[in-house]
């Protein structure tokens, strides 16, 4: 356990979802930590959230009416996703994972459910088989759209195909969608998907080797011309005649797996009727699979090891801040069903670790780069935009990079790290001899001293 466990956190909560979650959202500064951060169950894991990422489930279970009280405890903090920083963890039972996670290490993942605690606060409590190490390579932001799309997706994908086998995805610029037409190429399949006119051009990059355009072409009718599929993704739940009529371009046995619908009683019914109704009374003629997400430790690893390999990348619609009412203009674009892919927050303190860990990754890099210059100390000028009321928190971070410079071994140089954008205007140009290009934009520059 850690020993620096603070009492209070910044939190995005809502008390109410009347007029939509994003009505509702407030900012607590003073937001209590779970009532058990100081006394971690077994397999629980406090995560210091650095970059969080928003699903449509997010705001669906919130704003069912009486139901979403009962499910979720109010104030609560949305969100599921995150990617983050170790602060303690309780006893590991081995059951989940023989690999012990350790105070200051870097991971990603995702919560089991909407909690009263979720992953829209500086601190949230994670499940082990939902918290896996960051791998060299992935940045918070992109680890942080794993927890839920990706992790669908492939629960959704790689345990229903084997490679060569023809995947049909209806909805493929999406967070899941975008998930699901890179993991069914990774897994050598053909993968055939839908998207909006707008979208063509993105989902043919992502590997899709046909596009249909829903908002031109009808799906159903475009499908029964092609050769029949091995595996059916929907992550739309409509149009209904896709389900009824898929016997007519898929073969025997072939799974129909459905993840997004809406909630409306209406949908509900829709749903039952295809999961119950049976074919010989006139139901659906494939069998019929209603996805539900669930943690798994290994396939968060796999997925992460294939985007540090660069054979699967994040789809990020747009970056909100924590502040400035950042969650709030998240929720207004998510629910517009126009995103294309994940849309990330990051917090205030993530925004430095997300400059952190790109620093952690390049270190050796900078290290070698300064010793073939023959240099012996150098300083570190990083540039990070920040509002004003920001800065001094942000220059009390400065400690943390300088303990990283230690524990990678490397005494002789100094970190100089945050700052207003005048720093680097007003440092030191004699003797430059290196320009790092960092990850994620940021840069680091690094000079003789």
């Amino acid at each position: 356990m850690s020993s620096s466990i603070p009492t209070t956190m910044k939190a995005w909560q809502f008390s109410q979802t009347t007029g939509g979650i994003e009505k509702n959202l407030k900012l607590n500064n003073t937001a209590p930590l779970p009532p058990n951060a100081n006394s971690l169950a077994a397999d629980q894991v406090l995560v210091q959230v650095l970059s969080s990422t928003l699903n449509p489930v997010d705001y669906k279970f919130a704003q069912l009416p009486i139901l979403g009280n009962l499910i979720i405890k109010k104030p609560a903090s949305p969100a599921l996703d995150f990617a983050g920083r170790v602060v303690a963890s309780g006893a590991n039972s081995k059951k989940v994972s023989t690999e012990d996670l350790k105070p200051g290490q870097l991971v990603f993942g995702k919560l089991d459910a909407p909690t009263q605690y979720g992953t829209l606060a500086e601190y949230t409590i994670a499940p082990r088989s939902g918290c896996v190490p960051l791998p060299q390579g992935v940045s918070l932001d992109d680890a942080a759209c794993i927890g839920t799309a990706a992790l669908t997706a492939y629960q959704c994908i790689v345990p229903n195909i084997k490679s060569g086998d023809r995947v049909f995805i209806n909805g493929g610029s999406g967070g899941v969608g975008s998930f699901g037409i890179q993991l069914a190429k990774v897994k050598g399949c053909y993968v055939a998907t839908s998207c909006s006119s707008v979208n063509v051009e993105l989902c043919k990059s992502l590997g899709a080797d046909q596009v249909i355009d829903y908002k031109s072409k009808d799906i159903v009718a475009e499908l029964k011309k092609m050769q029949k599929f091995d595996l059916i993704v929907d992550n739309v739940g409509t149009p209904s005649e896709l389900y009824w009529q898929c016997h007519d371009f898929t073969h025997t046995g072939t799974k129909y797996v459905q993840v997004g619908g809406g909630l409306s009683l209406g949908e509900i019914y829709s749903l039952l009727s295809r999961m119950m109704w049976p074919g010989f009374l006139g139901g659906g003629k494939r069998p019929f699979q209603f996805l539900g997400t669930a943690n798994n430790s290994d396939h968060l690893k796999e997925i992460a090891q294939w985007m540090a390999q660069g054979k699967v990348k994040a789809l990020v619609d747009e970056v909100y801040g924590m502040e400035d009412k950042g969650p709030i203009r998240a929720f207004e674009r998510l629910k517009t069903g126009r995103a294309k892919g994940k849309i990330v927050g990051d917090t205030i303190i993530g925004s430095l670790d997300l400059l952190a860990q790109t620093l952690h990754h390049s270190l050796h890099a900078v290290r070698d780069l300064c010793v073939a210059a023959r240099i012996r100390t150098a300083i570190f000028y990083c540039t990070i935009y920040l509002p004003d009321s920001s800065r001094e928190r942000g220059r009390q971070a400065a400690g943390w990079f300088d303990d990283l410079i230690l524990d990678e071994g490397i005494t002789d140089m100094q970190s100089l790290i945050l700052s207003c954008p005048k720093v680097l205007r007003d440092g030191p140009r004699q003797g430059q001899t290196e320009y790092v290009k960092l990850m994620d934009g940021y840069e680091c520059q690094v000079w003789e001293r």
